[in-house]
C-alpha cells in the first residue's frame, strides 16, 4: 500500500510538473506573440546622388548649410535602396541630438520627408532619446527612394544661441511588415547611421548659430576663404525677434561706383565747357579793346 501510494505521488507529482512547463511555454509564446518586433530585415544601401550607392554615408548630409541666424532654412536630399529580399517598412529615426546651447537646440526645427510621406516638422530639444521622422511607407526589393531633410532655426532673444553649435543623426532602417507601424518614441535596433550635422572647424561667425562642414570639404574650406578675406559685421537681436543683420544687406555698391564715374566724367566735361567759353569770352574782350 504505501509502494503503491509512494508511485501514485510521484506519478501525480511528475503529471503536475509538466503541466505547469507546458503552460508556462504557452504563457511565454503569447506574450511573445503579443509584442511587435520592430528590428530591422532589410538590407540598405545609400547615396548622395542616386548613382553611387554603399553600405554607408560618406560624410554630412547638412554640411552645405554652414552658419544660420535666425529664419534661415536648409535642405539636402539622400537615396536609400533596397538590398533585401523582401519588402519592409521604412524608418528613419532622428537620434544623439546634442548642442552646446540650450536655447539653439529648442529654436532648430528638422523635418524627413519622401516622395510620398510628406514630414512634420520636430523640435531638436523635444528629442529624448530619438523621434521616428518617416515610419510605414513600403520599400519593395531594389526599389530607391529619395528622403529629404529640412533643417531651419526660429527666432532666439538677444544673445541666445549665438555661436552655437549642434550634433545630429539619422539612423535609416527597413522593418518587418508584419509587425505593424512603430510609435514615434520607438527608436528600433539596428540601421545605416546619416550624419545630419557635426562639431565645427571653428566658433561661428557673431549673430550666426550652427554647425559648419567638417575639416576638409570643399564647402569649408571656401567658406573659410570667404572668411579671411572679409570679415562679417554685428548682428542685432532685438526683443519680440527683431534681427537686424547688415550682412545681408544688399546695397547695390556696383551701381553707386558707375553714379560716381558717371558723375566725375560730367563734372569734367561740363567743367571744360565753362573753362573754354570763358576762355572765348576773354579773347573777344581783348579783341574788342585792341579795336
Amino acid at each position: 500500500m504505501h509502494g503503491i501510494s509512494g508511485e501514485v505521488i510521484a506519478h501525480r507529482s511528475s503529471l503536475i510538473a509538466g503541466a505547469l512547463v507546458l503552460t508556462a511555454s504557452f504563457a511565454v509564446a503569447a506574450v511573445s506573440s503579443s509584442m511587435p518586433s520592430w528590428a530591422a530585415v532589410g538590407a540598405i544601401e545609400l547615396s548622395d546622388d542616386g548613382v553611387s550607392f554603399g553600405s554607408a554615408y560618406a560624410g554630412t548630409l547638412l554640411d552645405s548649410i554652414g552658419p544660420m541666424i535666425p529664419g534661415d532654412t536648409g535642405r539636402e536630399t539622400f537615396f536609400l535602396r533596397n538590398t533585401g529580399d523582401a519588402p519592409a517598412f521604412l524608418r528613419v529615426t532622428l537620434r544623439e541630438v546634442t548642442s552646446d546651447d540650450t536655447d539653439f537646440l529648442h529654436a532648430l526645427t528638422i523635418s524627413a520627408s519622401t516622395p510620398t510621406r510628406a514630414g512634420t516638422p520636430v523640435v531638436l530639444g523635444a528629442v529624448d532619446p530619438c523621434w521616428v521622422l518617416v515610419k510605414g511607407q513600403t520599400i519593395g526589393v531594389g526599389e530607391t527612394v529619395a528622403v529629404t531633410a529640412v533643417l531651419s532655426l526660429g527666432n532666439l532673444d538677444g544673445m541666445a544661441g549665438q555661436g552655437a553649435t549642434a550634433r545630429a543623426l539619422l539612423r535609416v532602417s527597413l522593418d518587418d511588415i508584419s509587425a505593424g507601424i512603430p510609435p514615434p518614441t520607438d527608436c528600433g535596433g539596428a540601421g545605416v547611421d546619416v550624419p545630419i550635422l557635426s562639431p565645427p572647424r571653428s566658433a561661428a561667425a557673431p549673430g550666426a548659430a550652427a554647425a559648419v562642414p567638417q575639416a576638409g570639404s570643399e564647402s569649408g574650406a571656401q567658406q573659410e576663404a570667404d572668411g579671411e578675406a572679409s570679415a562679417d559685421l554685428p548682428v542685432l537681436n532685438l526683443p519680440g525677434g527683431i534681427v537686424i543683420d547688415p550682412n545681408t544687406w544688399h546695397l547695390h555698391e556696383e551701381y553707386l561706383v558707375l553714379i560716381l564715374l558717371t558723375s566725375l566724367a560730367l563734372g569734367s566735361g561740363w567743367f571744360m565747357i565753362v573753362a573754354r567759353r570763358r576762355r572765348e569770352h576773354e579773347d573777344q574782350s581783348e579783341t574788342d579793346v585792341m579795336a
